[in-house]
C-alpha cells in the first residue's frame, strides 16, 4: 500500500517536491489549487482548484492527471486506479458541496410589497412565510433535503447554462440555496 503518510503533514515534507506546481503544466494552474489526504480504504487525494469563469472539470482533469504524474515519479510504488474518486461528486447533490461550496455563489434579492402579495397571490405575507417554513424548510429537511430546500433556480441557471454554452447537467448544484427571509413592519 502507497504510504500517504509521506505527504501528512502538509506542506510536503522537504524529500518530496511540492506537486502542486505539477498542476502548472496545465491551465488548471492559472489558479491555486491545493491538496489534502483523506484515507477511506484507499487513499484519496482531493485536488481543489480555480478555474475562473470555466466550469473546469476538462482543466481539473489534465491538472489532477499531471499531479498523479508527478507524484508517481517521486512514488513508484503508488497504484493509480483513476484520476476521480468521485469526491469531486460532479452532476450530483452532495453534503460536501454544501459545506465547502463548490462553483459561483450568487446572491439574489427580490422585494415584493405586501399590497402584491394579497392582490396577485390572494394571501398575506405572514401567511406565505408560514407556509414557506413549513412546506420548504421542514417538509423538505423531513425528506433529507440538501440544501436550499425546494428554491426552484436551476431552471433559470439551466437557461443561462444553454444559452453559454455551459453543462446543463451542472444545474444539479443549484438545488443547494439557501433562503433567508425578512418581514418588514
Amino acid at each position: 500500500m502507497w504510504a500517504t503518510s509521506k505527504l501528512i503533514p502538509w506542506p510536503v515534507p522537504r524529500h518530496v517536491s511540492d506537486p502542486r506546481e505539477s498542476a502548472a503544466s496545465s491551465s488548471m494552474g492559472r489558479g491555486k489549487a491545493s491538496i489534502s489526504v483523506s484515507r477511506k480504504g484507499k487513499e484519496k487525494l482531493p485536488i481543489r482548484s480555480h478555474t475562473g469563469d470555466a466550469m473546469g472539470m476538462n482543466m481539473v482533469s489534465k491538472g489532477v492527471q499531471n499531479v498523479l504524474d508527478f507524484l508517481q515519479a517521486d512514488f513508484p510504488d503508488m497504484d493509480v486506479i483513476g484520476i476521480s474518486g468521485n469526491y469531486c461528486s460532479d452532476k450530483k447533490p452532495a453534503a460536501v458541496n454544501w459545506i465547502e461550496g463548490r462553483g459561483k455563489s450568487v446572491v439574489c434579492e427580490a422585494i415584493i410589497k405586501e399590497e402584491v402579495v394579497k392582490k396577485v397571490l390572494k394571501t398575506d405575507v405572514a401567511s406565505l412565510v408560514e407556509l414557506n417554513m413549513l412546506k420548504n424548510l421542514t417538509g423538505s429537511a423531513m425528506a433529507g433535503a440538501l440544501g436550499g430546500f425546494n428554491t426552484h433556480a436551476s431552471n433559470i441557471v439551466s437557461a443561462v447554462f444553454l444559452a453559454t454554452g455551459q453543462d446543463p447537467a451542472q444545474n444539479v448544484l443549484v438545488h443547494e440555496l439557501p433562503i433567508v427571509r425578512r418581514i418588514d413592519a
